[in-house]
Order: C-alpha cells, then structure tokens, then sequence
C-alpha cells in the first residue's frame, strides 16, 4: 500500500515537472534544454507508470486519481510560476476534483 501510494505520489510529482518544462521551452524558444528535460521526465513518468501497474488493484481507479492529482498539482504550478488566472468556475471544478480523489481512495 505505501509502495502504491509513493509510486503515484512520484507520478503526479514527475509529470508535473514534465509539464513545467514543455511550458518554459514554449516560452523561451531557443532555450532547448527545457524541452529536452520535460522530454526526459516524461520517460521517468512511463518507467515510474509501469512501476505502479504491478502494485495496482483497480486500472481505473488509479488512473482517475493520477489524473486527478495531475490537475490540482499543474493548476498549482501553472499559477505560482506562470501567473495564469482561472475562473471562480474552475476553483469550483478542482474542488470537486479533489473530492472525487478522496471519494475513490475508500
């Protein structure tokens, strides 16, 4: 059960630095080092998923919560570090994504 819970926690960890890296190099162009960073944290998104397929009891469960987690962590990032605004809307839609999360960890 920790094993599972440190994999997925690694997942969203890692895919989130991923993300971070392909929205720098898509602003600083010519800086090709972000691109090959968020390229190569997504291969330790894949090897860290592949990982976590032998600890998971339920596909579609785990798959939701990594998702789910994805979101709230990159909508976090993408507000501290790239100053994006959402709309009262949105904050509303990632709480209830965090209450699904917590629903389906039961």
């Amino acid at each position: 059960m920790l094993t599972e819970i440190f994999i997925l926690l690694s997942l969203v960890f890692l895919e989130s630095i991923a993300e971070y890296e392909l929205k720098k190099a898509s602003i600083m162009r010519k800086h090709y080092s972000y691109l090959l960073f968020g390229i190569l944290f997504y291969g330790f998104v894949a090897l860290f998923f592949y990982f976590y397929l032998f600890h998971v009891k339920n596909l579609a469960i785990a798959n939701a919560i990594w998702n789910g987690g994805n979101m709230i962590l990159i909508t976090l990032v993408s507000i501290l570090f790239f100053h994006e605004h959402l709309a009262p809307i949105q904050y509303l839609g990632l709480l209830l994504i965090g209450i699904g999360i917590a629903l389906a960890r039961t």
